[in-house]
């Protein structure tokens, strides 16, 4: 047994107790899955408010499969989506934006790097088919990096460009040896 809670344009499925249940506890119960306060909001059931918290929700003529709204009790309520605490998004320094870059580099050399090694040496020796999704993961694993790359604003920082700069360099040539590398295992084609 359950009801839908409107909350905003959001509809919320929430379980409904037994009828004898105080509204008291009904509140703690859409609480408990809006996140909002007990007594933050008022419940409307068929156009009227449901004042008292004693009563039990038989009282209120609460059936199963109906539909009750939530409204803020002397200011509008949160909407679901700006419920949870908001999330500051900090402008990005030069500092920041070279540390993700160093990331992304990190991400190259430390993994990428040795599969692509291991790729090349023993590639050959391998089954066609996972070859050739090696191959592919290979690929597009460094064009993400590459693009993570490319979408980091450095203009006007100097030290950040050059990073970046150069670890742009060091995935092309990652990529054009991956390249190369698959021309000769697939006999020059």
């Amino acid at each position: 047994m359950e009801v839908t809670v409107k909350w905003g344009k959001e509809k919320i499925r929430v379980p409904l107790p037994p009828l004898e249940t105080p509204l008291s506890e009904f509140r703690k119960s859409i609480s408990d899955v809006t996140g909002l306060p007990p007594d933050g909001f008022k419940i409307i059931y068929s156009g009227a408010v449901l004042k008292d918290n004693t009563a039990s929700l038989a009282s209120f003529g609460v059936k199963p499969g109906r539909a009750l709204a939530i409204v803020g009790l002397n200011e509008p309520l949160p909407t679901p989506s700006t419920a949870a605490a908001p999330v500051v998004k900090e402008k990005p320094t030069e500092q920041s934006t070279i540390e993700r870059i160093r990331k992304e580099l990190s991400m190259l050399t430390s993994t990428l790097s040795p599969e692509l090694e291991t790729f090349l040496e023993k590639g050959a020796s391998v089954e066609k088919e996972e070859r050739e999704a090696t191959h592919t993961r290979l690929g597009e694993l460094i064009l993400q990096v590459l693009l993570r790359l490319d979408a980091l604003m450095v203009e006007g920082w100097e030290e950040a460009r050059k990073e970046r700069r150069a670890a742009v360099k060091h995935a092309q040539d990652m990529l054009n040896r991956l390249d190369e590398g698959w021309k000769k295992m697939r006999g020059g084609a």
